[in-house]
């Protein structure tokens, strides 16, 4: 990794207390309410999805949905809590709209995907989205721990516009340019936020990624969990509160094809008010073959890590790339030693 100088998980705090320090300017705090939004296909790039394996009851907060396995290929959900399992989803994948009641007569809706594990029988993860405008530009909230809870700092996703991607949840959401300061409710019913007015520095990640390849999704995190942004579509050094921040998750595009990205062996960025950071990123990628030895054997299996200039690492590729062919080269003259080609399975 590269990277040039140029000069000058808790929840979100329910009393607000960041809003007001934000706000200290006298700026007003403005609140806008968040809809539900069931989503008939999931369109959605969210960073390091959960996953988690159906082995009895599906519990979300205090609401218990019960499952039933109806054969190999499909597994029966209850939509309401408390009731027998009767959805049927099978292992290509279904969105299901759940709902319950809570102890004092209130509502509970909430989406969640089930699909086919790879491993074998039934897994699920949130598809639960709150939808709402702020500063005239559409928010998606998502769940994405699958808690019932949308304001868990670090933990859930926000996702600003009509971008695919979505960033952590953080204390501050970057709109149209512009920083605020922002509160979600536990529930996701509402968003307040106000201007932010932290001590602010410059972060460059799109000037020198050179993959030929679109960029829908890159997430750069603080290390303290306290700010997150999707800078896929920013052009050039952007303002970001202070801080240190590393590579949470990307996700690339070339044609049909497509990859995921994470930190790799990159190293943080650090942010401060006299000096940003410029990251050099997606060059020319290296395959890295799994090497296993076991005393004097040495096996090389047919799966790579791939990784760009920055130290990123490329993986989860659809379609599949992995190489079929072997080089062996002489470290200091790169005088090809040996070559061949890897089994298929």
């Amino acid at each position: 990794m590269h990277i040039t100088y140029t000069g000058a998980a808790a929840a979100v705090l329910a009393s607000a207390t960041f809003l007001a320090h934000a706000g200290q300017d006298g700026a007003k705090v403005q609140e806008a309410s968040l809809t539900i939004s069931t989503p008939k296909n999931w369109e959605y790039i969210l960073p390091d999805e959960e996953w988690f394996a159906i082995r009895g009851p599906i519990f979300i907060g205090t609401h218990q949905f019960a499952t039933q396995a109806d054969g190999e290929n499909q597994i029966l959900v209850a939509t309401t809590a408390g009731e027998a399992p009767k959805t049927g989803a099978s292992v290509r994948g279904e969105i299901l709209k759940l709902n319950a009641e809570g102890e004092n007569g209130e509502r509970f809706n909430y989406a969640i995907r089930v699909r086919g594990a790879a491993s074998g029988g039934f897994e699920w993860s949130s598809a639960a989205v709150r939808t709402g405008t702020v500063e005239g530009v559409k928010v998606n909230l998502f769940d994405k721990n699958g808690n019932g809870v949308f304001n868990d700092v670090g933990l859930d996703a926000i996702g600003v516009g009509n971008r695919p991607g979505a960033a952590l949840l953080g204390e501050v959401v970057r709109i149209g340019g512009k920083l605020f300061a922002c509160e979600v409710a536990a529930d996701g019913s509402t968003i307040r936020w106000s201007p932010f007015s932290g001590e602010l520095g410059s972060l460059d990640v799109t000037t020198d990624f050179a993959l030929d390849a679109k960029l829908d999704a890159a997430v750069f995190s603080t290390t303290d969990g306290r700010h997150s942004f999707d800078l896929s579509d920013t052009k050039g050094p952007v303002s970001v509160p202070v801080g240190t921040y590393e590579l949470t998750f990307g996700h690339v595009t070339k044609g049909s094809g497509t990859a995921q990205v994470s930190r790799g062996s990159m190293g943080t960025l650090s942010v401060t008010t006299e000096e940003g950071a410029q990251l050099v990123w997606g060059g020319e990628l290296v395959g890295e073959p799994i090497v296993r030895r076991s005393g004097s054997e040495i096996t090389i299996t047919p799966q790579y890590r791939i990784f760009g200039n920055g130290g990123e690492e490329y993986h989860s590729f659809t379609p599949d790339p992995a190489p079929q062919r072997w080089e062996i080269s002489e470290a200091d003259t790169d005088k090809r030693l040996k070559k061949g080609s890897l089994p298929s399975g």
